[in-house]
């Protein structure tokens, strides 16, 4: 059943397959130097080691990265050793098994190596964005992929959706030194969309296509670790046109399934965990409130180290939250040790 949504802020775009372009950016610049530490504890620098390397700055949520593993999964020049394909994950607060998940799910027998980046990993994906010369600030479109030639050069950044025969037909410039690609440009945008009576380079009659009327679908619900997904598909010939992730609906959902969990609770105790979130917002404080004869105890995680928040049952509700109904985890256990 297609749904409505509405309100999408963060565009992620996948391209259709009819409609393939070298979604990179030629640059030439120096490479950055750092070195993250894949989930297996090996060192996995960004340099270029004599051979082509490729730095993918992933996220384990993006359709588009996920996308992009499995093609890349399927492909032969990803087995032949000749470059060597680095994925920094840049989630705030990921963890190393959820990265182990994803590349079983969609690389399991590639020799890609990942690494969890967390904040340094977003700052360093930032910083080749900008080598294409884009502000900084810019939001970045994952997957990105700096790709690095034989002499330690930068020559392309890839920022959103790109396939592994794109990916391949950039190699050769990477090994050889000289720029033998398709320029950017030369064919249809990214995500962009076919237009009726567009014709080819031969002179043949244009080809009619779809007068695509689209509407916003639902693709995948929100988790409480993962934002909601929806997409563009035409109502008429059913192509999908334009992936969107739905912000904040993963956090909404940890807040709403917290709430009814204390609603609901047949013990005097309601455990809460998670791994990502760190506040609660009047929704879940007002069924604290709800339930003056429950305790609830949090077990979540702040920059990397475990914690626990108990909260007595009856608590005064309105000592933990600020005018806007939130309060941190950090900032309601410091009220709590307060009030003895």
């Amino acid at each position: 059943m297609k749904k409505r949504i509405l309100g999408l802020l963060v565009a992620i775009l996948l391209i259709v397959p009819s409609m393939s372009a070298i979604a990179a950016d030629e640059v030439s610049c120096d490479n950055l130097n750092y070195t993250f530490t894949d989930i297996d504890g090996g060192d996995l620098p960004t340099k270029s080691e004599g051979k082509p390397k490729l730095l993918i700055f992933f996220m384990t949520g993006c359709p588009n990265c996920q996308n992009t593993f499995t093609d890349i999964e399927s492909s032969t020049w990803i087995r032949t050793g000749e470059t060597d394909v680095y994925a920094i994950e840049i989630t705030n607060n990921q963890t190393q098994d959820k990265i182990k998940e994803f590349q079983t799910k969609y690389c399991p027998t590639s020799p890609i190596r990942f690494a969890l980046g967390d904040m340094i990993g977003v700052n360093t994906a930032e910083k080749y964005y900008q080598m294409t010369g884009i502000a900084p600030g810019t939001q970045i479109t994952t997957p990105l992929i700096a790709m690095i030639d034989t002499g330690n050069k930068v020559r392309y950044i890839s920022n959103g959706p790109i396939n592994a025969t794109e990916i391949e037909s950039l190699l050769p410039a990477l090994s050889s030194g000289k720029d033998n690609s398709q320029k950017p440009g030369e064919t249809g945008k990214p995500g962009s969309r076919p237009e009726r009576g567009e014709s080819d380079e031969s002179g043949d009659k244009p080809e009619v296509v779809c007068d695509h009327v689209w509407e916003k679908t639902l693709v995948n619900g929100a988790t409480a670790n993962s934002d909601a997904v929806a997409a563009d598909v035409c109502i008429k010939c059913g192509i999908t046109g334009t992936y969107e992730m739905i912000p904040n609906s993963a956090y909404a959902t940890f807040l709403n399934d917290a709430a009814a969990s204390i609603l609901n609770a047949k013990q005097e105790n309601v455990v809460i965990k998670t791994g990502i979130w760190t506040s609660f917002n009047k929704t879940v404080f007002n069924a604290i409130q709800s339930r003056p004869d429950v305790s609830v105890t949090v077990n979540y995680f702040y920059k990397g180290e475990p914690y626990v928040l108990n909260i007595p049952a009856g608590t005064d509700i309105s000592l933990l939250m600020d005018e806007n109904g939130f309060g941190g985890f950090l900032y309601i256990n410091k009220i709590l040790n307060t009030l003895g």
